[in-house]
């Protein structure tokens, strides 16, 4: 994610009283990486992860970013205009199988 928008995130984050250890039950976990490859399909960049889920939203500014926040985040609706796409998580299967 863009500098910009990462430092947007980690201001609303506290803002909106999400951190990990502030008094309200939702909880907002945050990570930088510097790459995710999501250029290598094309995805315009910067770009956000969402989990559970695995939505990955493309084209992310600050407003963006509050976008994410108030629909995704409180409101529990991806929003779909910056949406690529959604792929869950999955434990490796211990005997190999799939």
């Amino acid at each position: 994610m863009g500098l910009e928008a990462w430092d947007y995130l980690k201001s609303r984050i506290k803002e909106l009283d999400l951190e990990i250890g502030s008094a309200g039950s939702l909880r907002v976990h945050r990570t930088k990486a510097n790459c995710l490859r999501a250029c290598d399909y094309a995805v315009p960049g910067p770009v956000l992860l969402v989990y559970p889920g695995g939505f990955w939203y493309h084209s992310v500014t600050p407003e963006v970013v509050e976008e994410i926040l108030q629909k995704h985040i409180l409101g529990g609706i991806p929003v779909a205009e910056y949406l690529v796409a959604q792929d869950t998580l999955s434990a490796p299967d211990p005997e190999g199988h799939g």
